[in-house]
């Protein structure tokens, strides 16, 4: 094991922890919530925004979080780095602001590296999508096979009857992901 591998183990625990204090302390807000998360290494940030608006359009109570900002009913918060999935100390804290304010769908955006280092610790998805697996970030995942297994994390954080969307278009990506979700008897 690799001194980049410890320090990784050591960092995806600590942000476990944040994120079960964080949502210890807001009551575990993602429970009372339709969430759906927005994957992939293009068209995450645009993804969410056009599906935040089709169901603000439909007349459902929605907010989002993305690696920009969070919108919770009529406020936007910057969400800070703008790379990635907000602290985990952070989406918590969004959700229960948005629950306190009447919203009962949530769409959030879903890093890799937000879903493999447990920074979405407490949330099931109601519905997910990964939108593309390129050949990015490999310098922090090592391997596109590890890369898509990050991006995988959000088939198995979904809800027992959760819906999944794959991109068709992305024949490697969605393959691979066919594959693992029945390996993992998701499919």
């Amino acid at each position: 094991m690799t001194q980049d591998h410890i320090i990784q183990k050591l960092k995806n625990r600590y942000h476990l922890l944040q994120s079960l204090i964080a949502n210890l302390k807001h009551g575990f807000p993602a429970r009372e919530l339709k969430v759906i998360a927005v994957t992939g290494t293009d068209g995450k940030t645009t993804t969410t925004s056009m599906i935040y608006h089709v169901l603000k359009e439909a007349g459902l109570k929605v907010g989002y979080i993305s690696t920009i900002e969070a919108k919770i009913a009529d406020e936007t918060l910057d969400t800070g780095l703008h790379v990635t999935t907000p602290d985990p100390w952070d989406v918590p804290y969004y959700l229960d602001k948005m629950r306190r304010k009447g919203i009962t769908h949530v769409v959030l955006e879903s890093t890799s590296s937000g879903l493999q280092q447990n920074r979405l610790f407490g949330i099931k998805f109601d519905a997910a999508t990964i939108t593309n697996i390129k050949t990015d970030h490999l310098d922090y995942h090592g391997t596109w096979e590890n890369y898509a297994a990050a991006k995988y994390l959000v088939a198995k954080k979904l809800k027992e009857k959760g819906l999944l969307v794959l991109n068709g278009d992305d024949k490697k990506s969605a393959e691979w992901l066919k594959e693992k979700l029945i390996e993992d008897k998701l499919a």
